[in-house]
């Protein structure tokens, strides 16, 4: 009988296999119908995952958080590195061609606060002072290629706390000709509200499975509290924290959460909201990563 072979090599599974075979049961029962894992699906490397379907759905993991909390000139709590006049957060765990996304918001601050590059190869997306007493958030990526141990930089103009918290975020798989499919950032010009509303009013992606990243802060209207963030329903928390490494803080925090969007065209709104000691103003960043 001719058989049918093959030899290749498919996602994480290396070798020949006789088609033939397959057919046959396994342990003397029904033959099975697919191959699947525990899960229902095949599990690729890092945090690509395909499903019977054969869309990949593009995964992000949190590398690291970074945060300053100061108060009248006394250091509270911080990680290695960060200080009242610079940042650093570490990288490892990126690997090359990896989309990484630096997320950030310190107290006070200008439009220009922030190094842009934030360090060498990054882009961009947004950078923007708002709030009744003030706060400047930052948004930037780029695709990974040998990266240092650590970002460093040293605050511009406008510096005045330095209660600050980052969040570096990768993402692997995305589309070396556009991993950016699109992007909005906002902030709130209204007075301090409770609970604190962040809103984007959403825009249209042009690629199908494009992995939606969502980072929100707040400027606190008041000195030294703690909040809780409450997500869009379908959205799965990366990060949340306030300056002092936990969800309090003494002028500032943030959240990084993730969805996907199966099909190509508008998100719609995207909303959230964060209940804490005071009133307070967003702002609120949505990216695309397209597969």
């Amino acid at each position: 009988m001719r058989h049918a072979i093959l030899c290749g090599v498919a996602l994480t599974l290396v070798g020949c296999f006789d088609f033939d075979k397959l057919r046959e049961p396994l342990d003397g029962s029904a033959s099975p119908a697919d191959l699947t894992t525990e899960t229902g699906d095949l599990a690729g490397v890092g945090d690509l995952a395909a499903s019977d379907g054969g869309v990949v759905t593009l995964t992000p993991r949190l590398i690291a958080n970074a945060y300053f909390s100061n108060f009248s000139g006394t250091t509270y709590a911080s990680t290695a590195g960060m200080t009242k006049t610079a940042f650093e957060v570490p990288t490892a765990g990126i690997v090359d061609g990896d989309l990484v996304l630096f997320i950030a918001n310190i107290d006070n601050g200008s439009n220009t606060l922030w190094p842009d590059p934030i360090a060498p190869g990054f882009t961009q997306i947004a950078q923007s002072y708002f709030g009744s007493d003030g706060q400047t958030f930052v948004v930037s990526w780029k695709i990974a290629n040998n990266e240092p141990p650590k970002y460093t930089g040293i605050y511009g103009s406008g510096n005045g706390s330095g209660s600050a918290v980052i969040a570096l975020i990768a993402v692997s798989g995305a589309s070396s000709v556009m991993p950016v499919d699109n992007s909005l950032a906002t902030f709130s010009s209204a007075a301090g509200m409770s609970p604190v509303v962040g809103s984007a009013t959403g825009f249209s992606t042009t690629a199908a499975n494009c992995t939606l990243i969502l980072a929100g802060g707040v400027d606190w209207l008041g000195q030294g509290g703690t909040n809780t963030f409450t997500l869009p329903n379908g959205f799965t928390k990366l990060s949340q924290l306030g300056d002092h490494g936990t969800m309090a803080w003494d002028w500032t925090s943030q959240q990084v959460a993730w969805s996907t969007q199966a099909a190509a065209g508008a998100t719609g709104n995207v909303d959230w909201s964060a209940t804490g000691s005071y009133n307070g103003q967003a702002w609120t960043v949505l990216v695309a990563v397209a597969p």
